[in-house]
C-alpha cells in the first residue's frame, strides 16, 4: 500500500500523468532485486551446507561465528543498542 500510494503521488507530480511507465519500471527492479537475493542466499546455503564436513571442523565453526557475530551486531545496531559507524555515500549537489 505504501509504494502504491507514492507511485500515485509521483504520477500526480508528473505533467503528463502517466503512471504505467514507472509502475512497470518498479515492478521489475524489484522483481530483479528478489531474484539477486534468492540466487545469492542459495549459492551461500550451499556454502554453509558443504561446511559441515568433519575435515574441516575448524573452519565450519569460524564460519559459523562469523556469521553470527555479524547477524548479533546487526540486531544491536537494528534495537539501537550499540552504535556502529556504517558507512555514508554523500555526494555534493552544488
Amino acid at each position: 500500500p505504501l509504494t502504491i500510494s507514492y507511485i500515485s503521488n509521483a504520477a500526480g507530480e508528473r505533467e503528463d500523468k502517466a503512471v504505467f511507465l514507472p509502475t512497470v519500471a518498479f515492478a521489475c527492479g524489484l522483481a530483479a532485486v528478489f531474484c539477486g537475493l534468492g540466487l545469492s542466499a542459495s549459492l551461500l546455503g550451499g556454502v554453509f551446507g558443504s561446511s559441515n564436513s568433519s575435515d574441516n571442523i575448524w573452519g565450519a565453526f569460524a564460519l559459523a561465528s562469523v556469521s553470527s557475530g555479524i547477524s548479533i551486531a546487526m540486531g544491536l545496531q537494528l534495537l539501537e543498542l550499540v552504535n556502529l559507524p556504517l558507512p555514508s555515500f554523500e555526494f555534493n549537489q552544488n
